[in-house]
Parts: C-alpha cells; sequence; structure tokens
C-alpha cells in the first residue's frame, strides 16, 4: 500500500470531474468538496488517459469496503 500527500488535493479534484457510470456514485467521504478516505479499485487493463476509467468500486471509509475490495478482486471482470 501507498499513500501520497496531495496539499491541493489535485487526485480528489480529478475523481470528481471524471467520475461517471458504470462507476458507483460515491455514497460518502466528502469534507468542503474534498473526496477523503476512499477506495477506488479498477478492472484490469483500464487506461488512465485524459480521462480516469470508471472503477469498480467507488466509496469508503476504507475500513468498511474491504469485502467490496474482496468480491471484485475474486471476481472475473
Amino acid at each position: 500500500m501507498r499513500q501520497y500527500w496531495d496539499p491541493t488535493h489535485v487526485i480528489s479534484k480529478r475523481l470528481t470531474a471524471d467520475a461517471r457510470p458504470p462507476q458507483p456514485p460515491l455514497e460518502c467521504c466528502t469534507r468542503e468538496d474534498t473526496i477523503w478516505d476512499l477506495v477506488a479499485v479498477y478492472p484490469p487493463g483500464a487506461a488512465w488517459t485524459e480521462q480516469m476509467p470508471p472503477a469498480a468500486v467507488f466509496n469508503g471509509p476504507v475500513i468498511d469496503m474491504i469485502s467490496a475490495i474482496e468480491s471484485v478482486m475474486t471476481t472475473p471482470m
């Protein structure tokens, strides 16, 4: 696992701007328009180009997403 400090919230802004179906809608984890404590799992082969690909799992908080992560990781996409 890796964690990066993003003081200007570049990643949060990008995740918000690029969110679209079939990605699940975000149900939690925003504070003052900043996403925090989020799990985003992308399908194998997903390409990050001008727009982030839709995530298979996109929610949080992280501690509550363990079973969703395990489910996606064991299901063929």
